[in-house]
């Protein structure tokens, strides 16, 4: 047998240390998992009343946060399709200036504040809609008022960190109609780098 005279076997068993060394060596990349999102989101709401609420009501504009457990986010697809948020915050609606019987007439301003929890879906990505219900307080020319409202908003991630879309928002209170606004909502994301 010669220097270059190999059998079978041992060209196998080297090229099998070979590839065992090789993989040993290797670097390794983590499997791709989809983004987690955020869990904070702070917006600012638009609105527009309609309907009785337009009558005294002409818009306004309001302030909220949102808590959901890492459902906020552009790139966010979770393998639940519906989860848990909770919001707080607070709108002003400019009173409308009108005429009545010859004489001008200003509404005061409606100061609207809620405690909300409901759902929310990410059923694409870049998209979330969320649908929520809880106690509200309306102030209207010092007198406060208990009731209860629901909101409904879809947003769209135009960026990493900025949402846009939507909204239907309804109030109600005792003895009073219920009120109504067509709203536009733009979020902001906190936490992402």
């Amino acid at each position: 047998m010669t220097f270059f005279s190999l059998d079978m076997r041992t060209v196998f068993t080297a090229i099998l240390a070979l590839l065992i060394a090789l993989n040993s060596f290797a670097q390794t990349d983590e499997p791709s998992r989809p983004e987690k999102g955020k869990s904070q989101l702070v917006s600012l709401d638009l609105h527009a009343p309609v309907g009785v609420f337009a009558r005294s009501q002409f818009a306004g504009a309001g302030l909220n946060y949102s808590w959901s457990n890492h459902r906020y986010g552009s790139n966010v697809v979770h393998p639940k399709l519906i989860g848990f948020t909770a919001n707080a915050g607070g709108d002003y609606y400019f009173g409308r200036r009108i005429r009545t019987a010859g004489h001008p007439f200003q509404y005061g301003g409606y100061i609207y504040g809620w405690l909300m929890a409901g759902i929310i879906s990410n059923p694409w990505t870049f998209t979330q809609f969320t649908l929520m219900g809880g106690p509200t307080v309306g102030i209207y020319k010092g007198y406060s008022d208990m009731g209860f409202g629901v909101n409904f908003f879809g947003s769209y991630f135009i960026n990493r960190r900025i949402a846009i879309g939507p909204g239907i928002t309804y109030k109600k209170h005792p003895n009073a109609d219920a009120l109504w606004t067509g709203s536009i909502r733009i979020s902001y994301l906190f936490g992402v780098k």
